[in-house]
Formats: structure tokens, C-alpha cells, sequence
């Protein structure tokens, strides 16, 4: 009897959707192993997700790539419009509809091993020369939120890590997931560098604008739950992510140091 409601609740959705959900503007930006484009397509975690939700919903959007900014842009101010990976944050919790959670982030500080760096806190950090990161990024924003007046805006996070291997800033603000690549792409080794302060742990949705359907986002974040229970997404995650944990269905509360 469950199955049976969950099958009648699943196509009263997709009728409500309608053509809803062709106005949908699904974007999303590089971030390996996240969302990247490789021989001509976008691939990775979060648009196989979306591609497996599409086609549980009988859905065939396209997903376009843009640079972080101009996608974050066009969530804020365009119709309809939805991001493949953002973080979620208590600032932006009330300005954008979630579908997930799909990944969680740990941000910290990094440093050349070399260099034999020690931050204790954020006012230490504060007093460095230069702090890396990538311009317009939630690690950004986060780090001009505590007050940091050092950064050192890069245009992606191969510059930041390359400007921090060339000793032009001592720190760079980073998520931990990402740096392995990022490190193989520099031609450096995984101990070139090491975290010097743990600041922030957060996860990462699909997030929608207010104005997008409520029917496409709870069709989504069914589709999502179903994919959990049924063991798809954990393969998709081990695939893209093999040395991570997915998370469940509940969301993690968002961790962050202020001082």
C-alpha cells in the first residue's frame, strides 16, 4: 500500500510540474570533482544527480557552465534559475530554495609545508600578508564576513594554489575535497602543503531561486531522498568522491569559528 501511495504521489507531482519545469535554468560551475567539463562535456557528482532526477521525472534540462560569479548572478537575478552546488549558509538560507544535502565541506587554512606556518586563531591569520582565495566564492565572502582585510581575490583556485606554491601568499583559504586536484594539476605533491586551522564546515545543495516552482523543488528533493534509500546515490558519490562520506537525508548543522 505505501508503494502504491508513493507511485500516485510521484505522478501527482509530475502532472502539477507541467510545463513548470521546461522554464527551469539549471547552472552550475567548475569545481572539480563537483562539476567540470571534460572532452566537450559537463560532468561529475551534481549533474549526474541532476541527470539521474531528470530522468526519474521524465525531465530534460540542460545544464549550462558558467564562471561561479556570473552563475551566482543569474540565480539572483533571474527567473527560475537554479545552481548545481552552493553552499548553504545562514545568510543565504532564507533567499534560495534547497534540494539536498549533496556534499559536505570542510574550509580551512593552508600553508606550504615548508614554510612551517602555525595559526592558533583567526586573529593570526589576520596578521598575514596575503590570504589566497578564489574571488566571489562562499569562501570569499565567508572570510570578509570575520573581518579579514589581507585577502588576496584570485581568478580560480588553480591561480590560488599556484600563487601559494610560488610563495605570492603565505595562506590560502581552501576546501579540503578539492585540493588533491588542484595539487595534481600544479604538478605538486599532496604534502607540498598542510592545514594550518580548521574554520568552517558546511554542505552543499541544489539551491533555487525563491520565484522557481515549489513543485519542481519538492519533486527534486523527493527524487533525491528516493535516490538514498535506493542506494543510487551512494555509488554516484564513491564514484566522484571516494575517500568522502555522503551525507544523509537530514541536513548537518552548518560549523563555523569566529574567532
Amino acid at each position: 500500500m505505501g508503494s502504491l501511495w508513493r507511485i500516485a504521489y510521484c505522478l501527482s507531482l509530475l502532472v502539477a510540474l507541467g510545463e513548470n519545469a521546461n522554464a527551469v535554468q539549471l547552472l552550475t560551475h567548475e569545481e572539480e570533482p563537483n562539476n567540470f567539463t571534460k572532452e566537450g562535456g559537463i560532468v561529475g557528482l551534481y549533474p549526474e544527480v541532476a541527470h539521474e532526477i531528470q530522468h526519474r521525472l521524465g525531465q530534460q534540462l540542460p545544464i549550462t557552465m558558467l564562471p561561479w560569479a556570473r552563475a551566482f548572478a543569474k540565480l539572483q537575478s533571474e527567473p527560475t534559475t537554479c545552481i548545481l552546488d552552493m553552499a548553504r549558509t545562514p545568510e543565504r538560507e532564507n533567499k534560495f530554495q534547497w534540494i539536498g544535502p549533496v556534499t559536505t565541506g570542510r574550509f580551512g587554512f593552508y600553508a606550504k609545508r615548508s614554510n612551517r606556518l602555525r595559526i592558533h586563531n583567526l586573529a593570526e591569520a589576520k596578521a598575514v600578508d596575503r590570504v589566497l582565495v578564489p574571488k566571489g566564492w562562499y569562501t570569499h565572502d565567508l572570510l570578509k564576513k570575520l573581518g579579514f582585510r589581507n585577502l588576496e581575490p584570485t581568478m580560480s583556485p588553480e591561480t590560488m594554489v599556484a600563487m601559494l606554491l610560488h610563495d605570492r601568499g603565505k595562506l590560502m583559504f581552501a576546501a579540503a575535497f578539492t585540493l588533491p586536484r588542484l595539487l595534481v594539476k600544479a604538478e605538486a605533491r599532496w604534502d607540498d602543503v598542510e592545514m594550518v586551522m580548521l574554520v568552517n564546515q558546511s554542505q552543499s545543495y541544489i539551491a533555487c531561486s525563491l520565484d522557481t516552482p515549489s513543485e519542481f523543488v519538492i519533486a527534486w528533493q523527493r527524487m533525491l531522498v528516493a535516490m538514498k534509500r535506493d542506494g543510487t546515490f551512494g555509488s554516484m558519490f564513491q564514484k566522484w568522491r571516494p575517500d568522502d562520506t555522503p551525507p544523509g537525508i537530514a541536513p548537518e548543522p552548518y560549523i563555523a569559528i569566529t574567532n
